[in-house]
């Protein structure tokens, strides 16, 4: 291939990653907003004193399109005895030749307040965003100087900041990410990324066996009109709940989960395309697990 044509197609693939990462703001993953809050919330690390509580999933967009983007997240936070917790939030996405990987660093601090269900939790993050061209998949010659340079681009290094307030059931939310993005004029022309997140929900019980968790979320999205969530989630006395949310970028989400005694959980969520892209694409389905190791018996908290 003649260098032309490499500089025409690095062009390509850079408009299929701003894309890729675009959808993967529009529709986040769906573990954030009942299983695993701390993917949008620093300040929701170390929900329970002395438990280390690990996440992972896996997230595949657009299945009937070659190359389509392919999504890995983890996270581990542990709260110590008192009101210190630090966590761990890694994040990765692939789109055809392309890869991104998120790694933030978390201190949140808990204050309990007048009441014995009522805290004041807020937390930041520290870390770096870093874009990169598979070379072994690429048809071309690697050493061009346009591919070349695009991997030795510096990371990009971001803040997330955020706080929460928990009363009996009742939970308000508020965070702020990438903030050297958001504050720094030299990242304006970069592709789609979460400026805030705020959300409101209160746990209540329907019966002796079941609880409902109803839930609003609005999201700042750079360069996207702003994204209103609704919906809630449904827990039985047994192992299972199911939830369901509809997005104003007109898609909805379906999720079940299974746990298991409190020491694990299986979440498995179907998200169906935004508006411009159905009838082209299947949508997203997203598996996830979570794992608590107790040090001590606590008291589990979720909101």
């Amino acid at each position: 291939m003649k260098p032309i044509s490499i500089k025409i197609a690095a062009g390509i693939i850079f408009l299929m990653l701003m894309n890729s990462v675009h959808a993967q703001q529009l529709n986040p993953s769906e573990s954030q907003y009942f299983t695993n809050q701390y993917l949008s919330n620093p300040a929701m690390a170390g929900l329970v004193n002395n438990e280390f509580v690990v996440n992972t999933s896996y997230r595949s967009q657009w299945g009937q399109i070659p190359g389509s983007p392919k999504t890995m997240s983890f996270t581990g936070d542990y709260r110590f005895a008192g009101n210190v917790a630090v966590g761990l939030n890694i994040n990765s996405q692939k789109a055809g030749l392309l890869t991104q990987t998120r790694c933030m660093a978390t201190y949140a601090y808990h204050i309990k307040l007048g009441g014995e269900d009522e805290n004041l939790r807020m937390g930041f993050s520290v870390g770096w965003t870093k874009a990169m061209l598979d070379y072994s998949t690429m048809v071309g010659e690697p050493s061009d100087a346009v591919v070349y340079a695009f991997n030795q681009k510096n990371s990009i290094w971001d803040v997330d900041a955020g706080f929460a307030y928990d009363n009996n059931g009742f939970c308000i939310q508020a965070s702020s990410s990438n903030l050297r993005r958001v504050l720094d004029k030299n990242y304006q022309d970069v592709s789609d990324y979460q400026m805030f997140f705020t959300s409101l929900n209160y746990k209540f019980e329907l019966s002796d066996d079941v609880k409902i968790n109803p839930k609003i979320v609005y999201r700042g999205i750079h360069n996207y009109s702003n994204i209103l969530d609704m919906g809630a989630e449904l827990s039985f006395r047994e192992p299972i709940s199911i939830s369901g949310l509809y997005h104003s970028n007109q898609s909805y989400s379906i999720g079940f989960g299974y746990l298991y005694e409190k020491k694990w959980q299986l979440i498995c969520v179907y998200t169906s395309p935004t508006k411009d892209l159905q009838g082209m694409a299947n949508g997203t389905f997203e598996i996830g697990f979570q794992f608590r190791v107790p040090k001590n018996e606590e008291k589990h908290v979720t909101f």
